[in-house]
């Protein structure tokens, strides 16, 4: 049986003292106990270096020093509050300024206290942008920490969207795609009644132009025109009308020369046909000299004749011409009318020209068939 034996957690050698079995005897009792001495010297409570001390057998009662160490596999940090604030790099927790929640803040190296959060959430102002601030659902950017000057942005397009819960729905702002320099756009103020938008060539939206239901008037959702100022409107600045046999609103319709003879009924005269578009005002329709010879000129022999004037085939006025002689000639502008069946009317009209004759001939010379709106 061995006179010592070896202890678990230092591996100490405990000699057998004197009285017992097997006891050790001096001197390798003193050396014995001499190397227990110096390892319980040196012991520092790590595996094989004694016993790990549990946080019952610590009692902490000052600042723990790491000595530029990290802690790890840590669970979690209580902090307790209130906590000193005046240290620099700290983390900490303790209550807003005027009470309320305990939240959590950091001191930088510049001695800046840095609320991490509050109010029950992240605070808005750790963002990157300095000056910022959050409250009332509205972000606040101002020019720097404790500026009173709201600051600018850089940035590309901007979705505006309404205070709506998940929506989904918003509008975009952006610059145009094709453009080739940096300019300003100015909002207008706005106008103390209803006015026209303008953008100015310095990027000035103006509200200058006031719907006073005199000069400028709204009428059910339309923009008109009211009393112009004497001399407003100069005869170099009417656009000129179009022509031909067909025209669209504000043109004269004219037909092709008309030369002819006739001595039977006949509506209408082939080849006779202007179209016009109207925008829902009077129609003229007439006939023209074609030349200024003196020849034109509308020819009756004896008998009984009618010119007719025919809307979309269907005849709007009739002049009847009766000669009792060998023959009488009449101007080409005798024949004129305004048709007021369209009056009101907005549309696109054929007009055409036919003859009733009962007895002699009616021929006609040199002469448009023509017709505008007025």
């Amino acid at each position: 049986m061995s006179n010592f034996i070896i202890t678990p957690n230092m591996n100490l050698i405990a000699p057998n003292p004197g009285g017992t079995p097997n006891p050790e005897t001096g001197p390798q009792y003193a050396l014995d106990q001499n190397q227990d001495l110096l390892i319980i010297d040196a012991h520092n409570h790590s595996p094989g270096s004694g016993v790990a001390i549990t946080p019952a057998g610590m009692d902490i009662s000052t600042n723990l020093n790491f000595q530029n160490n990290s802690p790890y596999n840590v669970y979690s940090v209580v902090f307790s509050a209130p906590a000193p604030t005046s240290s620099l790099t700290t983390l900490y927790t303790n209550t807003q300024t005027g009470g309320g929640l305990i939240d959590l803040f950091f001191n930088d190296g510049a001695g800046n206290v840095i609320a991490l959060t509050k109010a029950g959430e992240v605070n808005a102002t750790i963002a990157s942008l300095p000056g910022e601030s959050y409250a009332g659902g509205t972000f606040t950017w101002k020019q720097g920490s404790g500026s009173t000057t709201p600051a600018n942005f850089d940035i590309g397009s901007v979705t505006i969207r309404p205070n709506v819960a998940a929506t989904t729905n918003g509008v975009v702002l952006g610059p145009p795609s094709a453009i080739s320099s940096q300019y300003n756009v100015q909002l207008p103020i706005v106008p103390a009644q209803t006015s026209i938008m303008q953008l100015d060539t310095s990027g000035n939206m103006l509200a200058t132009l006031v719907t006073d239901n005199s000069s400028i008037v709204i009428s059910s959702q339309v923009l008109q025109i009211g009393t112009l100022p004497t001399h407003s409107v100069s005869q170099s600045t009417l656009a000129p009308r179009s022509s031909g046999s067909t025209v669209a609103a504000g043109g004269v319709a004219i037909s092709a020369v008309l030369n002819i003879s006739l001595g039977v009924s006949t509506n209408p005269i082939g080849g006779l046909s202007i179209t016009i578009t109207t925008t829902g005002r009077p129609v003229k329709v007439f006939l023209q000299s074609a030349s200024g010879s003196g020849n034109s000129n509308i020819a009756i022999t004896t008998g009984d004749s009618a010119v007719i004037l025919n809307n979309n085939g269907t005849p709007f006025a009739s002049y009847e011409i009766e000669m009792t002689t060998a023959l009488l000639k009449i101007p080409t502008s005798s024949i004129n009318m305004l048709d007021m069946t369209v009056n009101g009317t907005p549309g696109t009209y054929t007009y055409t020209m036919g003859v009733s004759v009962t007895s002699g001939s009616i021929a006609f010379a040199d002469c448009y068939l023509m017709a505008y709106e007025i």
